[in-house]
This record gives structure tokens, C-alpha cells and sequence, in this order.
């Protein structure tokens, strides 16, 4: 149940933002667009809309390239970031990988056990 309404929550946003409704309306539309076409395509349906949206990601990733070439923010990864152990520098780690405090054990455990168990809900946040 949760997995269903962080979907349609995340399909209700994407939506408000594209047509400018507002958020009860958008997750709504959503809904009935998601359950016409699943009503009448089925299992199929689903799948296509699927690949449909992996060659959209695909696309854009590719399209995205030489903006990300030529911005001025990218710069080598490895000087951008703390690890530079391969320009021939001490390295200090303590940047780069960080801690682990007794506070963030939960969020660690949480990760876990989504990793063990299944990430798909956790696609929509």
C-alpha cells in the first residue's frame, strides 16, 4: 500500500508540474491514467510503458553529455573530490568516506535491510 501511494505521489507530482494542478488533482489524474491503461493493456502495458521509459533515460542521458563535458563545474573527479591518490599526493580519507556514528546506525540498518529485501519503492523518492 505504501509502494502504491508513493508512486502515484511521485506520477501526482510529476504531473502538477508539467500541467499546473494542484496536488490532489494531479495524484488522481495519475491514478486513473495509470489504471485505464493497465485495465485494458494488462501485464503488457506495464512492461512497454516501461521500456518506453528506459529509452527516455537512455536518451536523456546521452543528450545530457556534452552539457555535462563542457560545464565549468565538472572537473577531474578525482581533484573535484577529496581522493587523489592518483596524482601522486598523501591522501587523507577522512573527507572522502567519513564516519560512522552510533546516530546514523538506523539509517544504516534501514539501508540494509532494503538492500536485502528490495529496493523497487524505494524508486520514487
Amino acid at each position: 500500500i505504501l509502494w502504491s501511494a508513493s508512486i502515484l505521489a511521485a506520477l501526482g507530482t510529476s504531473l502538477r508540474v508539467i500541467c499546473g494542478i494542484n496536488d490532489t488533482a494531479s495524484i488522481i489524474a495519475s491514478a486513473a491514467i495509470a489504471m485505464t491503461y493497465t485495465l485494458f493493456g494488462g501485464l503488457y502495458s506495464v512492461a512497454f510503458t516501461d521500456v518506453f521509459q528506459l529509452i527516455c533515460i537512455f536518451f536523456g542521458l546521452i543528450f545530457a553529455i556534452p552539457f555535462m563535458t563542457s560545464s565549468h563545474n565538472v572537473d577531474i573527479p578525482l581533484r573535484s573530490s577529496n581522493l587523489t591518490m592518483f596524482m601522486g599526493q598523501d591522501q587523507s580519507y577522512s573527507k572522502f568516506f567519513g564516519k560512522l556514528e552510533k546516530s546514523d546506525a538506523g539509517v544504516w540498518v534501514d539501508y540494509a535491510i532494503m538492500l536485502i529485501f528490495g529496493g523497487i519503492p524505494w524508486q520514487a523518492y
